[in-house]
């Protein structure tokens, strides 16, 4: 027997301890204590409009224009174009910790990708954001990711997921 105990390390950097003992009958504590003490730190971050130029969205996080990948820094490989829109992007009140501005370009193809040189040796927690511009049913727009070899998303209909085009969809908790 035994309790697993999951637990969201804070966004703000600082160090932190968290510590567990048991308490019986919710009067007395009893066993040992059970402490672990972790640091957060500056992480590597970047927020990319894909397929735009920069922004600072309506929540105030500021996205980098998206670029061709580069020796030595970050950006999109392989064959793929550019759609954008002037059509509201709806966020869901789930969605809804950044702005919309992210959502009215994208970038689209059978073949391409994201390189980022120089992120230091550790886990990252991955976020990925989609609207769907196009498609007028499901199963129009299927979305494959694989993120350092790995399958962290198969055939996302985000028409599907959200009742519709124009509408906004995060992939959040993707641990790479």
């Amino acid at each position: 027997t035994g309790f697993t105990i999951r637990l969201k390390a804070p966004d703000t950097t600082g160090t932190y301890t968290f510590a567990v003992r048991m308490v019986r009958d919710g009067v007395e504590w009893f066993g040992p204590t059970f402490s672990k003490t972790i640091t957060v730190v500056d992480g590597y971050r970047k927020m990319i409009n894909v397929g735009g130029n920069s922004l600072t969205d309506e929540k105030g996080y500021h996205w980098l224009a998206d670029q061709p990948y580069t020796s030595g820094s970050w950006g999109y490989t392989g064959s793929s174009t550019v759609l954008s829109t002037t059509s509201s992007i709806t966020v869901a009140d789930k969605y809804n910790r950044y702005g919309s501005s992210q959502y009215k370009t994208l970038r689209k193809g059978t073949m391409f990708g994201y390189r980022f040189d120089n992120v230091p040796n550790g886990t990252y927690k991955v976020t990925l954001f989609f609207a769907d511009h196009e498609s007028t049913s499901s199963s129009q727009n299927l979305i494959n990711v694989d993120i350092e070899g790995y399958e962290a998303i198969k055939a996302l209909d985000v028409y599907k997921n959200r009742c519709g085009r124009f509408k906004a969809m995060i992939a959040e908790d993707i641990f790479v």
